[in-house]
């Protein structure tokens, strides 16, 4: 992820949870690896989804799962095997 739409990610965070403090350098490290549209899902999924965060809760843990929501690894596996499927069902009928 490209570190403007971090910034903006945050931004978005610290405005919705005004009484909790974000440590920017530990999420960046933590979070980086996320793809741009990923990481801003999982900061409005969970913007949306949750009411209150208390102290304690890991709240990277809870951007990396709504990030991950709609990228069901299984889901892209399963895809997989059914394009190789198909194209052994091609090369069958040549």
């Amino acid at each position: 992820m490209n570190y403007q739409n971090f910034e903006k990610g945050i931004i978005l965070l610290t405005a919705s949870f005004p009484g909790l403090n974000f440590n920017p350098k530990v999420f960046w490290e933590m979070l980086k690896d996320l793809e741009d549209k990923n990481f801003l899902t999982g900061i409005t999924t969970l913007i949306k989804d949750t009411p209150e965060i208390y102290p304690g809760t890991n709240v990277i843990a809870l951007i990396r799962t709504k990030s991950n929501k709609n990228n069901n690894p299984l889901e892209h596996q399963g895809q997989c095997v059914l394009d190789k499927v198909q194209q052994w069902e091609k090369e069958q009928k040549q």
